[in-house]
């Protein structure tokens, strides 16, 4: 039999427990009493303790009892709470009427016990002052101690009172429940669903990717949360049949070749009767698919929209989802050229933030690239970010079309370091927008250069060089040639890594085997007469007389222009009259971390002259290497050298050189004679 609380049975019940709980919390004994005098009955062998309030020292009172039936008592006055001192006062009275006199020692309190000795009945008690008859008030006391029914009554009613609480809580929760049971299920399910699909979602990315371990891992827990998921059944089994396909097909993982390409085309091949071109059709669909639905199609989708039979499916997934690892540097030539042409036009195609969510789905869609292909392509990729590039011990690592190509990119590579201080292969490929394969290997021959303090190449990468340097310097720097040379700078004139190399070990070699020579007589007539042709040609193109201007204008080698300028500058231009014997060291030349050794020449030391210019129509500035218009432009001239320049460009070079372009002497604008247009046209 059911009992079905409710809130009216519920408060019956309560008060029913208090009723019957009532008489023991009200105690055995009976007694009423009034302020001035008390009543009340005593069984037999009883004890009753009464507070007599305030009692005023040597004042002598008067206290009666007067028993109703026959009775015997007694009673004891103390002056303390517990009634345990010494008894103040005793008497004994019996069914006449009794009255004795007590007289306090101190003001206060006190306490009277009264004990039925024989018989049972009632008594009235009262307390007067003996001389004036004034009644003292009294109250029924209780000892401060507990007796054991104080402590285990209350505590069993506490009990009760705990056990009905519990009863109209457990009533209320009980009814809340049920009324919550409906939306809280719904709510169970709701979560259980969202799990499932995150776990399902989860599953079907580690499929793509080819972890397929972890994908079935993902599709139990998919199920746990949602039992008898169709589509999570067939992704597990999927996830099943991949993993055993694997096992028997598709062992060969890495490719390094277009043999091991052909070989794991093969193997799927062989395992599901279907050909290379077939493979590639159904696995096109499918990523056509996962594209616009953001899902692998199941197997109904699979038959009727993509007339793929049920049986080649799974051989299907397999080859689409199985994983491809490659080593970037073990690439055969074939395999590299056709990576480095798709990871190029990856980084052309994707911007930095797009990189990193492209797949193989959208190499294959976008770019018409096959599966196969845009795999290896993504393995080489992230073949290339992750290992550092390859340690070299020679040029000899690379061909020599394949160097020469390498070389191209040095500028823009060194131009990129100076700008960010490290790069990755990452930022060589998106900032030069070049293939993953080219980054690598670029990035190993630049750590090779930057570790070899001696590069030996061909006399190509010198004659190239040596021409881009020359040119560089007749159209910018009037043919001056820099007192510096370093990897950095001649890159900046538009030499290749490679070239700047080879032009400052020649240049070094050179200068040191032309400072352990000496010319002869006829020698040094051959020298200073080429140095006077070079002079005539470039008074004529208005140009410097230097090293650069003998390469250029005359045709002449490296070497011999260095011979022409060393002999001129050191063994002639010394002995000359306008000459003293003092000696002016000039900068040494700066080869990187290759030092030469400085040139030495003596220059006459007098005063300043201003110069008087026979500059002809159509001379060139010192400085920027243009055509001067004496009658337009505010011409200056050097006062050492005698070479002429437009007085505002003058001005800006020598504040940041503080050197004449040509000679080198230090100068100031202010120290520069200007020239008047009658005395250039005499």
């Amino acid at each position: 039999m059911d009992v079905k609380f409710n809130h009216q049975n519920e408060l019956r019940f309560v008060l029913l427990v208090l009723c019957l709980s009532g008489p023991f919390f009200l105690g055995l004994v009976y007694t009423s009493h009034d302020s001035l005098g008390i009543e009340g009955n005593l069984p037999e062998g009883q004890t009753l303790y009464f507070k007599i309030n305030n009692l005023a020292m040597g004042v002598q009172y008067n206290i009666s009892v007067i028993p109703s039936t026959t009775i015997d008592f007694q009673f004891r006055v103390f002056s303390d709470r517990q009634c345990t001192e010494q008894v103040l006062f005793s008497d004994q009275s019996s069914v006449e009427i009794e009255s004795s006199l007590f007289t306090p020692t101190n003001s206060g309190d006190y306490y009277l016990r009264l004990e039925a000795s024989f018989g049972w009945g009632g008594f009235t008690l009262t307390v007067k002052e003996q001389l004036t008859g004034i009644q003292k008030t009294i109250e029924l006391y209780s000892l401060p101690r507990l007796s054991w029914y104080w402590i285990v009554l209350p505590a069993i009613g506490g009990l009760v009172l705990l056990v009905i609480l519990y009863f109209i809580i457990a009533s209320i929760v009980k009814k809340r429940r049920e009324q919550d049971k409906d939306g809280t299920k719904r709510r169970q399910r709701r979560e259980a669903e969202r799990k499932a699909t995150r776990a399902f979602e989860s599953g079907q990315e580690a499929m793509i990717e080819g972890f397929y371990r972890k994908a079935l891992k993902h599709f139990d827990r998919a199920l746990s949360f949602k039992k008898g998921w169709k589509q999570a059944e067939q992704a597990r089994r999927s996830a099943q049949k991949a993993i055993q396909s694997l096992k028997e097909h598709g062992r060969l993982r890495q490719i390094y070749s277009s043999g091991d390409r052909e070989r794991f085309i093969n193997n799927f091949e062989r395992a599901s009767g279907l050909t290379k071109d077939q493979l590639e059709s159904y696995g096109l669909q499918i990523l056509q698919m996962l594209k616009d639905q953001g899902e692998i199609p199941d197997s109904q989708k699979m038959f009727l929209k993509m007339r793929i039979p049920l049986e080649l499916q799974d051989d299907v997934r397999a080859y689409l989802l199985a994983s491809i690892t490659t080593e970037i540097d073990k690439l055969s030539p074939k395999i590299a050229k056709k990576v480095d042409e798709i990871s190029q036009r990856i980084f052309k195609a994707y911007s930095s933030t797009d990189f990193f969510s492209i797949d193989f789905g959208d190499i294959v869609l976008e770019m018409n690239e096959s599966i196969i292909d845009a795999k290896i392509t993504l393995a080489a990729i992230q073949s290339a970010v992750k290992k550092p590039s390859t340690k070299i011990h020679s040029l000899g690592a690379f061909s020599p079309e394949e160097l020469q190509e390498l070389d191209k990119f040095t500028p823009q590579l060194f131009r990129l370091i100076q700008e960010q201080g490290t790069v990755s292969a990452f930022d060589v490929m998106k900032k030069l927008q070049i293939g993953c394969v080219t980054a690598h290997r670029l990035l190993s021959l630049f750590n090779y250069l930057k570790a070899t303090d001696k590069v030996e190449v061909s006399r190509d990468y010198l004659n190239r060089g040596t021409k881009k340097l020359m040119t560089n310097l007749i159209e910018q720097d009037n043919g001056e040639m820099p007192s510096d040379f370093s990897i950095e700078e001649l890159i900046s004139k538009g030499l290749t890594a490679l070239e700047a190399e080879a032009f400052l070990n020649e240049y070094e070699r050179i200068l040191k085997r032309i400072s352990k020579s000496k010319f002869s007589e006829q020698e040094s007539i051959q020298l200073q007469q080429d140095f006077f042709d070079l002079l005539e040609a470039c008074k004529s193109e208005g140009l410097s007389a230097s090293i650069a201007s003998n390469i250029v204008l005359r045709n002449k080698s490296l070497e011999e222009a260095i011979r022409t300028d060393i002999h001129v500058r050191n063994a002639i231009l010394p002995n000359l009259d306008s000459f003293t014997s003092e000696s002016i060291e000039l900068s040494s030349i700066s080869l990187g971390a290759k030092k030469i050794e400085p040139r030495v020449f003596t220059e006459a030391k007098e005063e300043k002259p201003v110069i008087e210019a026979q500059a002809p129509i159509g001379s060139r500035g010192m400085v920027s290497g243009l055509l001067i218009d004496f009658e337009k432009d505010n011409v200056v001239a050097c006062p050492y050298c005698g070479n002429i320049a437009k007085r505002e460009m003058l001005a800006e070079w020598l504040k940041v050189k503080g050197l004449c372009p040509v000679c080198k002497n230090k100068l100031s604008i202010d120290e520069c004679p200007e020239l008047d247009v009658d005395e250039v046209y005499g």
